[in-house]
């Protein structure tokens, strides 16, 4: 290859690519798109279906299995899970990994669906599809106002949704925890026998008055006016205040023509309160609480998001009615910046302990000039990258650092074959030439072996080598970066700075070199000692192996673990909700857990995605779910051991289990059991 002589040939335009690289790949580092873990496609969606009131043996037969039955036509669904409780079916949808345009094959879903609820019983509601399951919270928020009903909190809960939707990098944000509020009427039943109506009366009576009609268009100067029929009742005062018509028999007045009617309010009591018991909730400090789950676009540098996220939240804070509190009870933001921080740090512990490595044994000229190398490909690395859209997490960090050891091999190479033809008398010019034309094709084959050792996790079509990939391509970048740029750079910096120094003879006079030489003739002497050495050594090492736990992926390490919690089948909300207030409860009195930073647990609920392969449970009475920050990672173990002893000392008949969040969608000591049998 004729690289390096057009490199020599154009030297200064050379050099002016590298300042260009070094420049760029500097600006852009500080602005590069980062978030915790690659972006993956998920395949998953949910379809729910209610019949209040329809126990489950029939939601079973009239609802779940007319259901199945329609979406196991689609070939395009890999598996199908059903739940089915009373008064509700969930439908657990996975899509085949290999399909890549899912909106067509959700289209097709949705048909069935619509198809399948043509053969549900009456009363059933409309069914409801969520296949947005890609949507990671970066931000969860607890809203508190212990002085503010549930109601009352909605109109200043939209306005924080609607203030912190106007942030250019923010995607969408959920409400978790918002507790439907009902409106209760118990009816003085001795007022209704008296006065001959009965309840359901009351009730027809309240939907005939309650809608909203078109009374058609008028032109008024020549624009068009919509005219609308409205009985719609709005207040509870309005609902006191709203005149029943009495029947015939209990009328009290002479005139036959005029109605006898009476106020709702005059025979009932009417309150507003939460549902009973409850769908949902969110608990935050044992107290109820309403959780906005903040979701970033792609793309967005998270930690640059995060900032204008707390700016905004705080001057919306100011802007609330006295009472209200905000609360981040997990900002993605922190997480990252010490993920990556973490990172950065094994990176330049990498840098430098290369650089030293160099420099100790191909001298300080060589050692520089192929230590310069480093810095280079990196940022050049990063150019690449921000070009190809591939964001800085934590998968494509581990390439570059897993690329430092081996792109520095290249430089290496050329250095010591220039400074050998430099001490053999060639030419200066001629042997930095000749170094890259020689070894061009044996390093690039070496390249390529390496990044197609890596390749199974580019072209597999599971979730595990879609979140891998990156790996695999940032590692192909820095690999063929670092041999263009030896092939290149290396013979032009080693052309003005590189020494006629003869290091190969002064190495040899040196201490280390004897020792080498006498250590590998005494191997060489006893060879068979040695291979059987090297043997019982393998055995000793393939039966250490065979006892270590495995697993493809370890647990996150972030300062943050997961609490999910079980009960018996069937069980009350109000119960369950009255555990996840204990814990939570607990888990807030920093005299007895100093090391809590926050917790929130969320009732017949998983709340927002906080990790983007973990599923939250699925909405069920009897589950709940929580998750917990510590103040260092160091205290994540001893923290869920004390969640765990707590919760099995005070309820030993709940399941509970606290641990690590995992980087797959196979959670560490989940089994799946498949029963087959006619």
């Amino acid at each position: 290859m004729k690289l390096t002589t057009a490199a020599f040939q154009s030297s200064r335009l050379s050099f002016f690519i590298a300042f260009l690289i070094l420049l760029a790949g500097s600006l852009t580092f500080l602005s590069f798109p980062s978030q915790e873990e690659p972006s993956v496609t998920m395949r998953d969606g949910i379809v729910f279906v209610g019949n209040p009131g329809l126990p489950a043996e029939r939601m079973e037969q009239l609802v779940a299995q007319p259901l199945e039955e329609r979406l196991r036509q689609l070939h395009e669904i890999k598996t199908v899970s059903t739940t089915v409780r009373s008064g509700s079916v969930m439908v657990q949808l996975t899509l085949r990994e290999e399909l890549q345009n899912l909106a067509p094959v959700w289209q097709r879903v949705r048909a069935k669906v619509a198809e399948a609820a043509l053969q549900f019983p009456a009363g059933t509601l409309p069914p409801q599809i969520d296949d947005d399951f890609g949507r990671v919270a970066i931000a969860s928020i607890a809203v508190t106002a212990p002085d503010f009903s549930m109601s009352e909190m909605r109109t200043s809960l939209k306005f924080l949704r609607e203030g912190i939707l106007r942030l250019p990098g923010i995607q969408s944000v959920s409400f978790h925890g918002l507790q439907e509020e009902r409106i209760y009427i118990e009816f003085d039943r001795a007022k209704l026998n008296a006065l001959g109506i009965a309840g359901s009366a009351v009730l027809q009576q309240l939907q005939q008055q309650n809608v909203v009609q078109s009374g058609g268009q008028t032109v008024i100067a020549g624009l068009n006016n919509a005219v609308v029929t409205s009985g719609e009742i709005r207040t509870l005062q309005e609902l006191r205040d709203f005149t029943l018509t009495l029947p015939a028999a209990a009328r009290k007045t002479t005139d036959a023509q005029q109605p006898a009617s009476i106020r709702l309010g005059d025979i009932a009591q009417l309150s507003v309160q939460k549902a009973d018991p409850p769908e949902s909730a969110a608990i935050y400090r044992g107290q109820d609480a309403v959780v906005l789950g903040v979701s970033m676009r792609p793309g967005q540098n998270i930690k640059a998001v995060g900032a204008e996220l707390k700016q905004r939240v705080s001057e919306l804070e100011k802007q609330l009615p006295a009472g209200f509190k905000l609360d981040y009870v997990t900002f993605q933001p922190d997480v990252v910046a010490a993920e990556m921080g973490h990172m950065n740090q094994v990176m330049l512990e990498t840098v430098i302990i290369v650089m030293i490595v160099v420099v100790l044994f191909l001298g300080w000229r060589a050692g520089i000039v192929v230590g310069s190398i480093v810095p280079l490909t990196i940022l050049a690395t990063l150019l690449v990258m921000r070009a190809m859209e591939i964001e800085l997490h934590i998968v494509s960090m581990a390439a570059i650092i897993i690329a430092l050891g081996l792109l520095v091999d290249n430089g290496i190479v050329i250095a010591e074959d220039i400074e050998r033809r430099l001490a053999a008398g060639e030419d200066r010019k001629q042997a930095c030439i000749d170094a890259g034309r020689t070894l061009a094709i044996p390093l690039l084959a070496s390249s390529l072996v390496i990044i197609f050792a890596f390749s199974p996790f580019f072209f597999g079509n599971t979730t595990i080598s879609e979140y891998l990939r990156p790996l695999v391509v940032v590692l192909a970048i820095s690999l063929l970066a670092s041999w263009l740029l030896c092939l290149t750079i290396t013979p032009l910096l080693c052309y003005h700075f590189l020494g006629a120094a003869h290091h190969e003879e002064e190495a040899k006079q040196g201490g280390f070199y004897r020792f080498y030489t006498r250590l590998i003739r005494r191997l060489l002497d006893h060879k068979a000692i040695f291979l059987s050495v090297m043997c019982v050594v393998l055995v000793l090492a393939l039966s250490v192996l065979g006892s270590r736990p495995a697993g493809f992926l370890p647990a996150s390490d972030r300062p943050q673990f997961q609490v999910e919690i079980e009960l018996q089948p069937g069980s009350d909300a109000r119960r369950t909700q009255q555990v996840v207030r204990e814990l939570s409860t607990w888990l807030s009195d920093s005299k007895v857990n100093p090391d809590v930073s926050t917790s929130i647990g969320y009732v017949a609920d998983g709340g927002p995605r906080v990790v983007l392969v973990l599923n939250p449970p699925l909405p069920a009475s009897n589950i709940a779910y929580f998750t917990v920050t510590v103040n260092k990672a160091e205290a994540l173990d001893r923290m869920i051991a004390r969640t765990q002893q707590f919760m099995t000392e005070r309820h030993p008949d709940i399941r509970v289990d606290a641990k690590r969040f995992s980087r797959s969608s196979n959670d560490a000591g989940a089994i799946a059991y498949r029963i087959y049998g006619s």
